[in-house]
């Protein structure tokens, strides 16, 4: 075998160049030479089994990792098992799916090798940016809305309800904290939904129907590889998040046909940004290898995309993207259109067609800053249905009273649906219940108006203050002056 002293790493080149591993021997520099078979086989550590050999070698610190591989082909094989680089790669990178073409320790590797590579882009990127001459500029404070001061009705004679200690008046701010950040989860899913509302095609069934097969391929994907990052492309994104706005029939579907509740999230992390293209390239590839037709038209690999911009007198800006979707390139729904495929789900085409219609309903009732829910609008939009949440704690099913939100405060309950683990757990957590939700009731509209009503005079009754004003803070569009909010 070679070992340390038929190999010198520390021995100098001929032009006085060091080995470029050298510092990774350096504790082994001593070490005489050793038959590691003889050593290895006549030690108690050849007794110990090889999975309490990995237990032991998981509890070194990642800086000893690499020189205690060097010391033998048996502790190499030890350190690369991926018992090992699993948990680091979930500790240091939070992550729990990686990419397919990738073992663990490869793939924590190449996300230190990312994150680099995004540092230098960055130092570059504002390098550029000071490389140009602008003018002077005037810089304009952000917009300061005041907030509503809190109304103290309700907050004399309170009794806990659900889970919340204190009643909703107590603060104008949110008084209850969610398992996501809606705020951010609400701006990405209406650019979802206006991209969605531009593509004709799904408002023919068939289409819809070859959508809805695609997604049910995906889901039996997503329980054969939970591990792995499978990206959707839109036309199952869309499927996806049209079942899940139906909480406990996404939750029945998902144990009947699929055997385990799937979860879904829209916004990426970190790592996933990273990957976005490399996970789709995955899923195609699996996808190709299980059902034999084509996932969709996948990006050019030498396209170099920037993940960073620096625009005048702004600072540094991320631009890789924050959903989990793939819109970038089109799916042919015509090309594999299978028309023996049998629909397993409750929902239906027709549910799906109806969904699209929602956002021109929300363009239409909602005033203008809240159609892109732009920040400084959100702390209203979260505080309105917080006050939703805690009505319906108060007035469960059964009590004979029905609580129909507004759209501002719809647009955050589907946000919140479309993380189910997360809903599941907050709506357990504050109304004792999780709260179904059916997009497209068929009830006649005189019980509607009469019901909205009922609504409307229980929620002002409790929060002094109408519902359909509830997230008015402004005198612009529609909404009332600044008079208003002393009605």
């Amino acid at each position: 075998m070679t070992t340390l002293e038929s190999f010198n790493p520390f021995q100098r080149s001929s032009n006085n160049r060091k080995h470029p591993k050298a510092d990774l021997y350096l504790p082994y520099a001593k070490l005489k030479t050793v038959d590691e078979s003889v050593a290895i086989s006549t030690s108690y550590f050849s007794k110990i089994p090889d999975p309490v050999k990995v237990e032991i070698v998981s509890f070194l610190a990642l800086k000893d990792l690499a020189p205690f591989s060097l010391t033998c082909h048996k502790f190499k094989h030890l350190v690369d098992d991926e018992k090992i680089w699993k948990p680091l790669s979930q500790k240091y990178f939070h992550i729990k799916e990686k990419l397919y073409s990738q073992t663990w320790k490869a793939f924590y590797f190449e996300m230190k090798a990312e994150l680099k590579a995004q540092e230098e882009e960055k130092q570059q990127v504002l390098l550029e940016s000071r490389r140009h001459q602008y003018a002077c500029g005037m810089r304009c404070p952000p917009r300061q809305d005041p907030l509503r001061p809190a109304p103290t009705v309700g907050i004399d004679h309170f009794v806990p309800v659900g889970g919340f200690k204190v009643h909703p008046n107590t603060n104008p701010q949110p008084t209850i904290s969610f398992g996501v950040e809606l705020q951010d989860v609400a701006s990405e899913l209406l650019k979802f939904l206006r991209l969605l509302n531009d593509d004709v095609r799904f408002e023919k069934k068939e289409l819809v129907l070859e959508a809805m097969r695609r997604y049910d391929m995906f889901m039996k994907l997503k329980v054969k590889h939970p591990q792995t990052y499978l990206v959707p492309t839109i036309d199952i994104e869309m499927i996806w998040q049209c079942h899940l706005l139906r909480p406990l029939m996404y939750k029945q579907d998902c144990l009947k046909i699929y055997g385990s509740f799937i979860d879904h999230a829209l916004l990426a992390n970190h790592t996933q940004q990273s990957f976005l293209e490399r996970g789709l390239i995955d899923t195609a590839k699996i996808w190709m290898n299980e059902y034999s037709e084509e996932y969709c038209a996948l990006p050019d690999p030498n396209e170099v995309i920037p993940r960073f911009c620096c625009p005048p007198f702004s600072g540094l800006q991320s631009i890789m993207p924050k959903s989990l979707y793939w819109n970038r390139t089109t799916v042919d729904l015509e090309k594999y259109k299978n028309s023996r495929w049998t629909n397993p789900f409750q929902l239906t085409p027709e549910n799906v067609i109806a969904d699209r219609k929602w956002l021109a309903y929300y363009d239409q009732f909602i005033g203008e800053e809240f159609v892109y829910m732009e920040k400084r609008v959100i702390t209203r939009a979260l505080k309105a249905y917080e006050r939703f949440l805690y009505m319906a704690a108060k007035y469960p099913p059964g009590s004979g009273e029905l609580v129909h939100p507004t759209y501002v405060i719809d647009v955050i309950w589907h946000s919140h649906m479309i993380n189910p683990r997360i809903y599941q757990e907050d709506s357990l957590k504050y109304v004792g219940y999780i709260m179904d939700h059916d997009p497209w009731p068929e009830v006649a509209l005189e019980s509607m108006q009469s019901s909205y009503s009922t609504t409307n005079s229980i929620w002002e009754k409790e929060f002094a203050i109408p519902m359909e004003k509830e997230h008015q803070m402004g005198d612009w569009g529609s909404f009332g002056s600044h008079m208003d909010w002393d009605d």
